[in-house]
């Protein structure tokens, strides 16, 4: 702002100078030659000294403009309990936005690609093979199918094709020992191998906005057939949709995997999905909500929080069990809807969250059904 307003004064003073001699005689200018021996300039601070008279009809003029921008600039997006001041090269403030220009970028991508359906097989191949995307990756995980890596159909979030990526992506699935449609493992793997492409990560760490993150995606990751600006400004608008909903504060709801909810340095992430956030629970850790209500917990870990306490089952047909487990015999009725008070937490086949024991005495329930209360 104090360069454009500089900018202004400066322009005034040449043509002011330029008035000035556009005055002088025909006769007089011919009797000179003039020639420029040096050129100045200095900058000229635009503070509080200059709004010791403010022009009334100027502030009225500038207040609408300078209550938008005002409404924009000062409006709380998100908190944080480290300071996060801004600074050059790096610093907290800029490696974050940058890091969510990065995401966004990547995401736009992976919409365009397969609807960030990690199970997504290319459209042509389900005709192709005669297999809906779920039958294929049915048939990718038990072995039925075998030409998964030569078959040259695009898989998964970013729509693998080229047989040394499936190849490395179905390793990587096995390694973990998960379906090749895990989304947490195809995260990961996508995650690895940016890494191997230099060019594209040095552009994501310099993208200064969605656009230019998503071009570096498109053309040094991607690499579709069809590179226009057609489809470069669409996978923008992709990544800017999604830089906006999870970015721009907009009320989203967030599910924290924490140790507890007051320690929020032990937190694995936030996420929008519960049950990605179950996904990444793991033992020792609960999920919250935004309220700090927590709402799951690995298996085995409820017990440690002290019984008794109360669940909501809001389901009618829950199955009570004469034991912890699947692998136990129903006693032929169910709970209904309502509260219900659990004694005892034990981990157990068919149950993620952990079974427990009704007070009541009628059995145990699978937590997973259940909405602890206290």
């Amino acid at each position: 702002m104090k360069q454009n307003y500089a900018k202004i004064i400066s322009g005034f003073i040449l043509a002011g100078l330029l008035t000035f001699s556009s005055c002088q005689s025909t006769h007089e200018m011919a009797k000179t030659d003039y020639q420029i021996a040096k050129v100045e300039g200095r900058m000229i601070d635009i503070d509080a000294k200059w709004d010791t008279h403010p022009d009334a009809d100027a502030v009225a003029i500038l207040k609408p403009y300078k209550e938008k921008i005002d409404n924009m600039m000062y409006e709380v997006i998100g908190s944080s309990e480290q300071k996060m001041d801004k600074g050059h090269p790096e610093s907290l403030l800029s490696n974050l936005v940058a890091e969510v220009l990065r995401q966004a970028g990547i995401m736009g991508n992976l919409y365009a690609e397969s609807g960030l359906m990690p199970n997504n097989l290319q459209n042509t191949y389900n005709n192709k093979l005669g297999k809906t995307d779920t039958e294929y990756t049915a048939a990718v995980d038990n072995g039925s199918y075998g030409n998964f890596v030569k078959d040259s159909a695009g898989y998964g979030l970013a729509q693998w094709t080229y047989w040394s990526r499936k190849q490395a992506l179905l390793n990587h699935a096995k390694q973990a020992g998960v379906s090749i449609a895990d989304l947490n493992m195809q995260l990961g793997f996508l995650w690895e191998e940016l890494q191997g492409y230099t060019a594209v990560m040095d552009a994501l760490k310099k993208a200064g906005s969605v656009r230019a993150a998503s071009d570096a995606v498109l053309t040094g990751y991607e690499k579709p057939a069809d590179q226009s600006e057609t489809v470069k400004k669409k996978r923008a608008e992709y990544g800017e949709g999604y830089y906006k909903k999870y970015a721009a504060g907009n009320g989203t709801k967030y599910y924290r995997v924490r140790k507890s909810w007051t320690d929020a340095a032990s937190q694995l992430g936030a996420f929008t999905s519960l049950e990605n956030a179950k996904s990444a629970c793991k033992a020792g850790y609960t999920v919250y909500d935004d309220n700090g209500k927590a709402v799951y917990t690995a298996a085995g870990q409820q017990a440690s929080a002290g019984v008794p306490f109360s669940v909501q089952v809001d389901i009618l047909d829950l199955n009570i069990r004469t034991g912890a487990g699947t692998n136990y015999a129903k006693t032929g009725e169910t709970t209904g809807k309502g509260v219900f008070t659990i004694v005892e937490v034990k981990a157990g086949q068919g149950a993620s969250v952990g079974w427990g024991r009704l007070k009541s005495g009628a059995g145990w329930i699978s937590l997973d059904y259940a909405t602890r209360l206290a």
